[in-house]
This record gives C-alpha cells, structure tokens and sequence, in this order.
C-alpha cells in the first residue's frame, strides 16, 4: 500500500541482499521483524534485527538487507518531521525488544493498512499518515521508558555494590578511587557519574568511611593509640586522620 507521504508492506526475503533505493527526504522506515534475522546498513553501518524486534532508520539513503535464511517482516515508511527531532536521535538504526502487545499491535496495524483495498483510503490518507506516525512514537516512548528504568536499576545496583565494597576495604589505606571503579569493571568518570546521583564523590565517600571507623575506635574505652586507630580506618598518618576528622565534623 502506497501513498504520497505514507506507505506499507510485507516483505518475504530469501538468503541473500537486497537494495532498497532512497526515499524523499524526511522519510523515515519502521521495520518490525516477524521471523528471521536479518542485517540492514542505511550507510551508518550495519545493525542486526532479530525476530519480534523493531528498528527506526532514515530510509532518505539507500538502505540493504542482508540475510543467510529466510525473513520476513512488514514495513512502514512516511514522512515525518517529529521523527527526525533530536529527542530520538537515541532510537535511530537500532534495533528494540518490546513486549507481546505492542509488537503485535505495530504488526496488526500494517498489516491491516497492506490488506486495504487503495480506493478505501481516500481523503483518509494524510490521518493514516499521523497514525503511523503516532504508532512509531508509541513505540519509541515504550521502549525509550523501558531504557530509563533498566539504566535506574542498574545505577542503583552499582551505587549499593559500591558502598558495600567501600565498607569492606576502606580500612585498607592503598584502597582508592582507581580501586574501587576497577574492581566494579567501570570507568572513573562513570563511577563519579553514579556518585554524584548521591550528591558526593567516591573519594569523599571513601573519607567518610574511614572517619566514621576512626570515630569509633576513639570513642571507645580504652581506645588504642592514634597510630593504631589511623592505620587500621585507612589513614596513611595521624596527621591525615586528624584533617579528615576535622573536615567530617
């Protein structure tokens, strides 16, 4: 089914490539993936969609298709300004897992736009048009959401492992910064990233560690001498210790 700013298919491919030409400018594709694995390369090098997965591309360069089995999937292309806003530049010639519904529902809806007799459109088309669009923008959100959730999780469990492992050797004075993002398999900036979501630093969470063991051991009856306290919190001197003491008042 085509139309002037909107067009839908089935595509069926056998092991092989195939060459779409370029669209008008501002033509953006959703390709939602029924059964195979297929490689497409809209010239920003290749991404891999698997079966009951989507992806958005420019389809404004030509676009390949590469397969070693049979595929299939179905397609929408239109026009559309708000696709090509910054705000989805995330989404662009990827491919997305969503779940059961809404992957039914984009294939339902194609489906049903390839299944339509041409003169039952009419005057409809340009609302068929923002009806694809707003389907691929359902899309994006769910997916974009499911993104921000997963990236929340993961931050959140990173911050606890941290703070577990800062726990457990803080008292060591060679446990660092460097330390820490390498036995967490991150880099420093993005540990600093997860710790400035708490409003602090992994150094200065680290100092805080070793001053509240500090603390501790000073306030006990009977406490052990300075030196003792300094090395066994993480200090490398008592001088070191009293500063950070000084500053955690």
């Amino acid at each position: 089914m085509r139309h002037d700013t909107w067009s839908a298919a089935r595509v069926w491919s056998s092991p092989g490539t195939l060459h779409a030409p370029a669209d008008a400018p501002g033509t953006h594709c959703v390709l939602v993936s029924v059964e195979g694995t297929v490689t497409f390369d809209a010239g920003n090098g290749p991404f891999i969609l698997d079966e009951h997965q989507f992806a958005v591309l420019e389809s404004s360069s030509p676009v390949t298709a590469s397969s070693t089995g049979p595929s299939a999937r179905v397609e929408g292309r239109l026009l559309s300004r708000r696709l090509g806003a910054e705000e989805f530049r995330f989404a662009r010639e990827r491919p997305f897992d969503v779940p059961e519904p809404f992957w039914q529902l984009a294939v339902a809806t194609l489906n049903t736009l390839i299944a339509a007799p041409p003169d039952t459109v009419g005057g409809g088309s340009a609302r068929i048009r923002n009806v694809l669009e707003e389907l691929i923008l359902t899309l994006l959100a769910e997916v974009h959401a499911n993104e921000l959730t997963a990236a929340s999780s993961q931050a959140a469990q990173l911050q606890r492992e941290a703070t577990r492992l800062i726990g457990l050797h803080s008292g060591d004075p060679v446990f660092s910064v460097q330390l820490l993002a390498s036995q967490l398999a991150v880099s420093q900036t993005h540990l600093h990233r997860i710790f400035a979501e708490l409003g602090t630093t992994p150094r200065k969470a680290i100092e805080r560690a070793r001053v509240r063991a500090a603390r501790e051991a000073l306030e006990q009856a009977g406490a052990a001498p300075a030196a003792v306290i300094a090395d066994r919190s993480g200090f490398t001197s008592v001088r070191q210790m009293r500063a950070a003491l000084q500053r955690w008042l």
